[in-house]
């Protein structure tokens, strides 16, 4: 990893310390939170379509080196005390981070 790829990821944490906590419920397990590192915002309306995608929905992204779990449709996500059910989850190209649609 270069200096300046580590620079931006020690950047990057530093300021999701101020961010709400996270917390996903593997479905496998659900008594078990894991609690993960990442941001959540509401997904742009010009997004809602037939694709899945309604009024409301969010998109959550994880950093996936702070999760030891796979996350997948029919888990739940906690953010700030309320819960959403995954509907869809996908991994970026280098597998550093997780988007979870989010709904509920």
């Amino acid at each position: 990893m270069s200096r300046l790829t580590q620079d931006l990821a020690r950047d990057i944490r530093q300021g999701l310390d101020d961010l709400a906590d996270i917390f996903i419920y593997a479905q496998q397990n659900n008594s078990v939170p894991w609690d993960a590192r990442g941001w959540s915002s509401p997904i742009d309306l010009t997004r809602v379509s037939a694709d899945g995608i309604n009024a409301g929905d969010i998109l959550v992204s994880l950093f996936c080196e702070t999760m030891p779990i796979t996350p997948k449709a029919g888990d739940t996500i906690r953010i700030a005390g309320k819960t959403h059910s995954v509907i869809s989850v996908a991994r970026d190209a280098v597998g550093a981070m997780w988007s979870i649609q989010v709904r509920g």
